[in-house]
């Protein structure tokens, strides 16, 4: 195969980034053998060991992150992707993959990301989630590669209303900050016909076959750069909206009643507008003291509300003394309290000890709110409770069966729990978990933590077998996967096998204690 010298350039690029983050390894790896030795030392020490192996697990975390760059330089355009498939997805969950992927790249280049919505709040839309997703990777690693250090992208979506009943404009403008590209490489750049379309010396190969999608979808691109101003791509879709008005998906799930508490009125009145529209009895209001009164009048008048959706910037107190004074309150019916938050320390951080059931990513999505509520319990059995458990360890007298071929890791999963209560039982391959399971007593097991890679069988295999089991526990037992990345090919098989949830391999004490206790 003979590459154009358009193609070259772009290899030779990529593979100069990819031994740039190569060499950024070194970083964390110091790190890990540096606390490694300080383990040895202070070995005597129980809050030093605690905190040494805090700071290793983190730096696991980012050697992975790092890993996950490569993979993400080393993507290319789903070329075989011929065909348009037009299906329902999640909009937001699109924007979120796609713009968590860039931050971990740009944070060692030291470029910041700005994300803004307009008119998204409902975002269930049927079209080529595939191919969209294509589309803005590589628009925004494209804007990346050419943003110099210190520099911005900003990454804008909006929705407009069009003439066409059932459907909507959506409107993607990626932006930098890097040098302005000549009038003559705009003309050019989607063609990517001759070989003197260069930008900082290497040039946009990217840029035609995101064209060609575009287009197959229906849509249109286009490029505007001025001097001083950086480079703007502007990419429309026409695309169908979804319904939501239609369904019982709330009451299937015992959910009816919802308290918006947002950082402004206008924000909190936009969530319950739209959750209103899906079938939702939704209130909203912008200050603590508000939502107790507004908490305590529903319960005097036994229609409490089953969700508050907090918003950590509440106006007049902080979400922790809100959910305090909530939980001391003798109200009949515990409302479950979801956080909405765009701050990293609460999705590593023991929320589960102030009783939130679960924190939702800012800003708002329908499709990611929905994920959430699928996951929670509204029973009243739970919620009568609620108040017992808030400061329960999930893990605490929990048995857990470790599923993992490696001896090492498997060990050192096991330590990590037992360390927070948990009673762990070790399996080294998927039919061994199976024979240890259908051998057990219904229920002896609390939770299953699945290595999905393994030889003799893999995980997923595992799970689809234990889900088969006729047993009284085999379809409500939790079973969590440990990936080290997140691919769509591992959510596709998570879903056909049965598996609850996804975790970090190695896998974060934090993060399990957060699912186990959304899903209990």
């Amino acid at each position: 195969m003979k590459y154009t010298d358009e193609q070259i350039e772009n290899i030779v690029y990529e593979y100069q980034l990819m031994k740039e983050v190569a060499r950024d390894m070194r970083t964390p790896l110091n790190t890990i053998s540096g606390f490694v030795m300080l383990l040895m030392k202070n070995a005597d020490d129980p809050a030093k060991v605690r905190e040494y192996a805090h700071q290793i697990g983190v730096s696991c975390q980012d050697l992975l992150v790092m890993y996950n760059q490569t993979e993400y330089l080393k993507g290319d355009m789903a070329s075989e992707h011929d065909e348009v498939v037009n299906e329902e997805f999640a909009l937001g969950k699109v924007i979120e993959d796609t713009t968590n992927i860039a931050r971990t790249w740009m944070r060692y280049k030291y470029v910041d990301l700005e994300v803004i919505t307009s008119g998204l709040e409902s975002d269930i839309f049927i079209g080529d989630r595939v191919l969209i997703t294509e589309v803005l990777r590589n628009l925004i690693a494209n804007a990346i590669q050419y943003t110099p250090e210190g520099g911005t992208v900003t990454f804008s979506v909006s929705r407009q209303p069009c003439d066409d009943p059932g459907y909507c404009d959506i409107t993607f403008r990626i932006h930098d900050s890097g040098e302005a590209m000549s009038q003559e490489i705009i003309k050019r750049i989607f063609d990517g016909t001759g070989t003197g379309i260069f930008r900082d010396n290497v040039i946009a190969g990217r840029m035609p076959v995101v064209k060609k999608y575009i287009e197959k979808m229906g849509g249109t691109i286009s490029a505007q750069s001025s001097p001083g101003e950086g480079n703007t791509f502007t990419v429309m879709l026409h695309l169908q909206v979804v319904d939501h008005s239609k369904g019982t998906f709330w009451s299937d799930r015992g959910l009816n009643r919802v308290l918006v508490v947002g950082e402004n009125l206008g924000e909190a009145e936009r969530i319950a507008s739209l959750l209103r529209n899906t079938g939702l009895d939704a209130k909203c209001t912008c200050l603590g003291y508000s939502a107790l009164k507004l908490v305590e009048q529903a319960s005097m008048e036994e229609k409490g509300f089953d969700l508050i959706l907090l918003d950590r910037d509440i106006k007049d107190q902080k979400y922790t003394k809100f959910k305090k004074q909530l939980r001391s309150a003798s109200f009949n019916k515990a409302p479950t309290v979801v956080l909405m938050s765009d701050k990293a320390e609460h999705f590593t951080s023991e929320v589960h000890k102030s009783g939130i059931a679960a924190i939702m990513p800012k800003p708002f999505f329908y499709s990611t709110f929905k994920e959430i509520v699928e996951k929670i319990d509204f029973s009243p059995e739970r919620t009568d409770s609620i108040r017992d458990r808030d400061d329960v360890n999930p893990l605490q007298g929990r048995r857990i069966l470790i599923v993992e071929d490696g001896a090492i890791q498997a060990n050192v999963t096991k330590e990590l729990l037992e360390v927070e209560g948990a009673r762990c039982e070790l399996a080294g391959n998927g039919k061994a978990a199976i024979a240890m399971f259908r051998n057990s007593r219904a229920g002896y097991y609390d939770a299953i933590l699945m290595d999905v890679r393994m030889p003799v069988e893999d995980g997923y295999s595992a799970a689809k077998e234990i889900r088969a089991l006729h047993r009284s526990d085999s379809q409500v037992i939790p079973i969590l996967a440990m990936v080290a990345g997140d691919s769509e090919i591992d959510k596709k098989r998570a879903k056909e096998s049965g598996i609850t949830a996804h975790c970090s391999k190695p896998p974060d004490i934090l993060e399990v204690n957060q699912i186990l206790r959304t899903i209990r």
